[in-house]
């Protein structure tokens, strides 16, 4: 007997997006968990998306081949087994009412045997779900897709002595006993989500609670739920939750408050998976700026470069390289990467590098305006961000598109008798796969001079005026050239101060001492750990390479101190960094 091969998986395309023909209002939610089957009564107040005074076009809801249908109605009446088509991976109905209407579906699941760790399954003797990406269709039958938000309301009953304790999103509206030993509660939750969040979990779990008085007064229970086991580590939870509200709340938080709140990943969410990077970017973003508050911002900004450079460098040097926003996926799983997120956090960070925290803020407030409880995508945040400040931020864009680490070559020039000092920057992006060519992006290059002392010099830049210690130079083409004025003596130029844009900098006529200045003087500090890294790492080849020279017989210590050992510039450097009073301790 011949097998027939599995079909070959087929690529989805940003470009053929096309909105749903069907939107839902609300959404009612019915688990009967046993230990067998589990049935799954879903009950949707769906609408038309589509022209008006057009056929109403068939109705085709994502499932999954581990979900059999037990029953379908349309306004209370089953629908003849001719009104609709079951595959594998979808449930059509052939024929919807034009207008409003309600549809009951009613799916039947195995979740002790769902291996795949999506939908719905048990973990640890727990029911558990996971729903992002694509996980809700093996609950049921479902318009799978972030763009369709719904307001949802979910009845969960179980065993009262296995499953004590059932949670869901929202608002615990009811609860109460059921025969059988059984008992039920109701969760509603009043703001609209796409399915990707929705969230259950029933099992014997314990809880630390709390409490948290709002701006407005009024008082709010926190729960952080858990095995019995885990109790004990669960001490130390509530405290960080309640500086999360406080963070988002207070109008006085740094200028990421605004990218802290609900709406930036929930209730303004993604319109498809292609723009995932949209609301991960952002989360990122928001909280490396709450760690950097809660802890030391120089530090928290050190490590974060740190894994930029060794995991998503890399991915963008390697075969696997993608923009944050891909053009096609055949499963999407498979975007969930440090690309997406912490490049992608890197973008979120250009616009307040360029914008700074005011113009940031202002475009945040306006995205929120505009968008909550919307679906909508990258471009939208862009043009948010560019209308709020009236900017061309066009060239941001091209960073959502094409993959690979930009190289941005720096070469200066001082003219003594004009008292000018010119920075040339070269920017070039490798070809990745898919991608042979590359159109310069718009690079934020932060950048202060310093004297010979190593104190910041005062920047005027042709055109600009006064600008202070520290300025934004907008690298926007292959080939840009800016001219600082005034400028008494060469200066050691401090580049990329905060790793301002997620590139590979080289810095032309670059010295020892150049780096020994910024080392032990540096304004930005960033740039004084990046320039004490550089003189370690040559020093550290120095002496390896002198020692691997040497007789094996001389001790290790005299191979090094013969090729010279740590010069005393250096050493001056170290006391210097450790002596500033400016430095908080744990940067030192």
């Amino acid at each position: 007997m011949e097998v027939e091969a599995p079909a070959k998986p087929q690529p989805i395309f940003r470009a053929d997006y096309k909105p749903p023909a069907y939107l839902i209002d609300t959404v009612h939610l019915t688990f009967n968990l046993n230990e067998d089957v589990t049935h799954v009564t879903s009950r949707l107040a769906l609408k038309p998306n589509y022209a008006e005074n057009g056929v109403a076009p068939p109705l085709l809801l994502n499932g999954r081949d581990d979900v059999k249908l037990v029953g379908l109605k349309v306004a209370g009446q089953a629908v003849p087994e001719s009104g609709y088509e079951v595959t594998p991976k979808s449930l059509t109905l052939l024929c919807p009412p034009a207008g409003p209407f309600e549809l009951e579906v009613v799916t039947a699941i195995k979740p002790q045997d769902n291996s795949l760790l999506e939908g719905l399954y048990k973990s640890g003797g727990n029911y558990c779900t996971q729903c992002e990406a694509e996980g809700f269709r093996g609950i049921t039958y479902f318009l799978d897709r972030p763009d369709v938000m719904a307001r949802y309301t979910t009845r969960i009953e179980a065993d009262a002595a296995k499953y004590p304790v059932l949670l869901s999103n929202g608002n615990l509206k009811e609860e109460g006993q059921l025969e059988g030993g059984r008992h039920y509660a109701v969760w509603e939750d009043p703001f609209p989500k796409p399915c990707y969040l929705f969230a259950l979990v029933a099992g014997a779990l314990v809880k630390k609670e709390d409490t948290y008085t709002t701006g407005s007064g009024k008082t709010v229970t926190l729960r952080i739920y858990t095995q019995p086991a885990n109790i004990s580590q669960l001490h130390c939870t509530i405290w960080p939750l309640q500086w999360c509200i406080f963070f988002s709340r207070c109008p006085e938080a740094r200028y990421h408050s605004a990218a802290c709140r609900l709406p930036a990943g929930n209730r303004v969410t993604c319109r498809d998976w292609f723009q995932l990077t949209l609301k991960e970017g952002l989360t990122v973003f928001r909280d490396q700026g709450f760690s950097a508050d809660m802890n030391s911002a120089p530090v928290k900004r050190i490590e974060d470069v740190a894994l930029l450079r060794a995991s998503q460098f890399s991915e963008d040097a390697g075969p696997m390289a993608h923009p944050i926003r891909p053009d096609s996926y055949i499963k999407m799983d498979n975007f969930y990467t440090v690309t997406v997120y912490e490049k992608g956090s890197e973008i979120i960070r250009l616009y307040h590098t360029l914008l700074g925290p005011q113009g940031f803020r202002k475009g945040m407030d306006l995205y929120f305006q505009r968008h909550d409880g919307q679906a909508v995508t990258c471009d939208d945040f862009l043009a948010a961000m560019a209308d709020a400040n009236g900017e061309d931020l066009s060239g941001v864009g091209r960073w959502y598109s094409q993959a690979g680490t930009p190289m941005l070559t720096v070469s200066t020039a001082y003219d003594a008798a004009k008292k000018s000092f010119t920075i040339s920057t070269h920017q070039v992006t490798p070809p990745t796969n898919g991608q042979p060519d590359k159109l310069p992006v718009l690079i934020p290059l932060k950048v202060g001079l310093l004297g010979p002392d190593g104190q910041d010099l005062p920047l005027h830049l042709e055109g600009k005026g006064d600008l202070g210690a520290s300025t934004v130079l907008r690298c926007d083409a292959e080939h840009n050239s800016f001219t600082f004025t005034d400028v008494a003596v060469e200066p050691v130029p401090s580049l990329l101060r905060g790793f301002s844009a997620p590139v590979k900098l080289v810095v032309q006529g670059q010295t020892d001492d150049h780096l020994r200045l910024m080392f032990a003087h540096d304004s930005d500090p960033f740039n004084r750990w990046e320039a004490g890294q550089r003189l370690y790492m040559k020093l550290l080849l120095q002496l390896y390479s002198a020692a691997a020279g040497a007789a094996s017989s001389v001790p290790l210590a005299e191979r090094c101190a013969a090729a010279g050992g740590v010069p005393g510039e250096l050493v001056a450097a170290f006391r210097a960094v450790l002596e500033d009073g400016k430095l908080d301790g744990s940067f030192k």
